[in-house]
């Protein structure tokens, strides 16, 4: 399993064009979690193979805009939600953290776990969508063989 890294600060007042953050070609956070797999690979940060070296990452990245977030305490905020961060990923959860800076600014952080059944991971959706598709529903004539009940 590899815990992929993303990483986004820009105007918060983007963060509010619903429609440009669900494009995939579009550098902005996306609404749904998932969809970071989507997402232009500039924006992913790092590629981790275990836990302890995403949470490394998330700490660094925490404690690097730290000097730059509104209110004082955000930073032990922060940091006191890495133990349910840990946890998440342990059981196959993904992670978006989330802190608004100075100037109008705000990060966002997200650890999205790939999971080795889920297929092939792509940031372009169309060739993502159709390597995760579902098996095709039988047709009729396939059903041909099963008995009446």
């Amino acid at each position: 399993m590899r815990w992929l890294c993303y990483e986004w600060n820009g105007a918060a007042a983007s963060l509010t064009d619903d429609a440009q953050r669900q494009l995939p070609h579009i550098q902005l956070p996306p609404n749904v979690v998932r969809d970071w797999l989507h997402k232009p690979d500039a924006m992913r940060s790092r590629t981790c193979h275990s836990i302890d070296e995403a949470m490394d990452w998330l700490d660094e990245k925490i404690n690097l805009f730290a000097p730059h977030a509104l209110g004082g305490s955000q930073l032990e905020h922060e940091l006191s939600l890495n133990p349910y961060s840990r946890q998440g990923l342990l059981a196959g959860k993904d992670v978006v953290r989330s802190m608004w800076l100075t100037g109008s600014r705000a990060l966002r952080l997200a650890i999205i776990t790939e999971h080795p059944t889920a297929g092939i991971v792509d940031a372009d959706p169309a060739r993502t969508a159709e390597a995760l598709s579902p098996v095709p529903a039988p047709r009729d004539t396939d059903l041909d063989h099963v008995g009446s009940f």
